[in-house]
């Protein structure tokens, strides 16, 4: 992973969410840059898909109690922590409560798996193509040589979750959140599940 990857990420996902930029009233691609902070803070491994030098798809897991990637674990936290107090962020409080009300997984739930899918995203002109696919099946390869048995997925209506049921995950969970992306479904709720993989 690269910086010129790390900027198309950000991209990618500006392009296809909100992330919390409306309801927190920020500027530019803040949103999208804490999230992929985040990301890779939290992600075991990453896997890209480029066309021509130019990111069209990634994905990545965690691995529930990883030691491994200590510095990256260390550093992009804090770049993380840094890029909240931006200026170009107007309502912090409103963001954080984005972010939480997107954290609807019980503990009772996470703690019968050894990790979770943290993202997959597929550029809007490159899907229907078996890209997501393809991509969900390398990182579970990846992921069960990697020692994890169980996977979590977090999904909601706002995105294309009955993709799940069709790549054979089960749903094991399902509440309702705030919708934050208001722009992708016009509800003030939306049903949020949760999905295993088992590997």
């Amino acid at each position: 992973m690269n910086f010129r990857q790390i900027r198309q990420m950000v991209n990618l996902l500006y392009s296809e969410w909100d992330l919390g930029k409306s309801v927190s009233k920020s500027k530019g691609k803040i949103c999208a840059w804490i999230y992929v902070l985040d990301i890779i803070a939290s992600s075991e491994e990453l896997f890209f898909e480029e066309e021509d030098g130019r990111v069209i798809g990634f994905c990545g897991y965690m691995k529930y109690g990883s030691t491994k990637h200590g510095l990256r674990k260390k550093i992009f936290p804090l770049l993380e922590k840094i890029a909240y107090s931006s200026t170009l962020i107007k309502y912090k409080s409103k963001l954080l409560q984005y972010n939480e009300d997107y954290d609807y997984c019980p503990d009772s739930v996470m703690q019968n798996y050894d990790g979770e899918l943290s993202i997959i995203v597929v550029d809007k002109y490159h899907r229907q193509n078996g890209l997501g696919r393809k991509m969900l099946h390398d990182l579970f390869e990846k992921a069960k040589k990697d020692g994890i048995e169980k996977l979590l997925i977090l999904t909601d209506q706002s995105c294309n979750y009955e993709f799940y049921d069709r790549i054979g995950c089960n749903r094991i969970y399902e509440t309702t959140i705030r919708n934050g992306e208001l722009l992708k479904c016009e509800k003030d709720y939306i049903q949020g599940y949760v999905y295993e993989k088992t590997l």
